[in-house]
């Protein structure tokens, strides 16, 4: 309930930039997706709400905050495997208000990270108990969503070998079952398929790779950078949310990497997890730290996972240690050790829900150049879509009709107007409609939609002139003579 609430304010926001090209390939209007990436999240989802929601966002977004709660429902299912229900729902909450999340549960292209972490809990509690067919399906289910959690099978083979050193009474399942053996297949033959597929494109030109995969330093950036942003979720020391190399953050970064290094050596840590945690984050991140031109804040959606189990450790530990370990559970004292226990963790997750809660609100309405402009871009382009949207509704735009979207407002801001450039602004608009492609859904009608920096010759021709807040105002191309 604390994570739905700390991003309820997804709620009030319409679709953007990439969303409209998943609605455009459910609608018919691009190409459907024939492979198995992210067929799940980004062609089957989309496929299933759009009959029964239109371009409604509404429904959309509240699928996302929905996975999004029932994510931290599992991650609190998982913590309980290793610490008391009060420390569990601690690190919980955690992982639920983090705000390295906020673009993940504001952004609908963003569902695969959501479920393919649902998957991925699902497929580990499966294989827990080994049923292998299940935990194959779950897993096989979280790649379709997205291929960021491959490594689960490798985490699993880390989490079975580190029980077996706990003891004799941890040492089931066997490291290697058939549950890990499916799920080993099914990652290595994505993995092939994901290697061969990009090799039968086309090779972009150098610089132009998205995600290209590299060795280098930027994998050391990423994991500083990474770890970091973990670390420092806090309302007075975020000074920024910048989807990028962020050396700003670093020295966190060092220092969780090094508190999670001097947490090994307590016992009191290793029997409630601590280690486990350890690989949990470290399998759910290393497959983007290669990703030489992506750095993320939502790429960590699997990994703060792994962070939660670390906090609900540490504060199991603490709260033993805080009423005499077991001897606290002897006699007369078991209750009241247990209600110090719920009353120490209750208080930590209300404080991490109140900084989660108030570090979104941050993120959501910190301005950008204007006031009514937004420094996040995903709630900034969702704001300009809505006012493109509201303009194209009732526009008397004839059938078969080219609409050009043209600026002014923005070419006045240009310090270099007359060399016809694009500006930032008119970038921006043209990001948040995908190239056009939302103007074709919000107006059928549309034949061809392109964006302009100058006024062009032709009678027939039909004009969106528009803001840099997306406010929008339709006219025939006589209107501007």
């Amino acid at each position: 309930m604390l994570a739905v609430w700390a991003f309820r304010g997804a709620l009030a926001y319409g679709f953007a930039q990439d969303d409209f090209a998943a609605l455009a390939r459910a609608a018919g209007l691009l190409p459907r997706f024939t492979e198995p990436w992210r067929w799940l999240s980004l062609q089957g989802f989309f496929d299933l709400l759009r009959p029964l929601a239109g371009l409604d966002p509404l429904p959309y977004r509240l699928a996302m905050l929905a996975g999004h709660g029932l994510a931290t429902a599992l991650v609190y299912r998982l913590l309980s495997r290793f610490t008391a229900p009060p420390a569990a729902l601690a690190g919980a909450v955690f992982f639920g208000v983090h705000p390295a999340s906020f673009t993940a549960v504001y952004w609908i292209s963003t569902v695969g990270d959501l479920f393919a972490l649902v998957f991925a809990l699902r497929a580990m509690e499966w294989a827990a108990r080994g049923r292998a067919l299940p935990a194959a399906l779950g897993f096989a289910l979280s790649l379709l969503c997205k291929e960021s959690l491959v490594l689960l099978p490798a985490v699993l083979a880390g989490w079975r070998a580190l029980d077996r050193a706990r003891g004799p009474e941890h040492a089931r399942p066997p490291i290697f079952d058939r549950s890990l053996a499916a799920m080993t297949l099914i990652a290595a033959a994505y993995l092939i398929y994901f290697v061969v597929a990009n090799g039968l494109h086309a090779t972009p030109a150098p610089g132009a790779e998205p995600y290209a995969i590299r060795a280098g330093r930027h994998v050391l950036e990423n994991a500083a950078s990474y770890l970091g942003w973990t670390a420092n979720p806090w309302m007075p020391t975020v000074r920024g949310f910048t989807d990028a190399v962020d050396p700003a953050v670093y020295g966190w970064g060092l220092g969780l990497a090094a508190l999670w290094l001097a947490g090994a050596f307590v016992p009191a840590l290793r029997a409630r997890g601590w280690l486990h945690a350890a690989v949990l984050y470290a399998g759910f991140i290393a497959p983007v730290l290669p990703l030489e031109r992506h750095t993320y804040h939502y790429y960590l959606y699997g990994a703060l996972a792994g962070a939660a189990l670390a906090v609900a450790a540490a504060l199991d530990a603490a709260e033993a240690w805080l009423t005499g370990g077991s001897a606290a559970a002897r006699g007369g004292r078991r209750r009241s050790a247990a209600a110090l226990h719920w009353s120490l963790a209750l208080l930590v997750a209300l404080a991490f829900a109140a900084n989660g809660s108030l570090m979104v609100r941050k993120i959501e309405t910190m301005p950008f150049g204007h006031p009514e402009l937004r420094a996040e871009p995903i709630v900034d382009r969702a704001r300009i879509a809505t006012n493109v949207r509201a303009a194209l509704v009732n526009a008397p735009l004839p059938e078969g009709a080219t609409l050009l979207f043209y600026s002014p407002e923005a070419r006045a801001m240009a310090p270099d107007a007359a060399s016809g450039r694009e500006t930032y602004w008119e970038r921006n608009v043209r990001s948040a409609l995908y190239d056009g492609v939302a103007v074709r859904l919000f107006a059928p009608n549309v034949r061809e939609v392109r964006f302009v920096t100058a006024p062009v010759p032709g009678d027939s021709l039909w004009y969106a002139l528009y803001g840099v807040t997306g406010r929008t105002q339709v006219v025939r191309a006589d209107a501007l003579r």
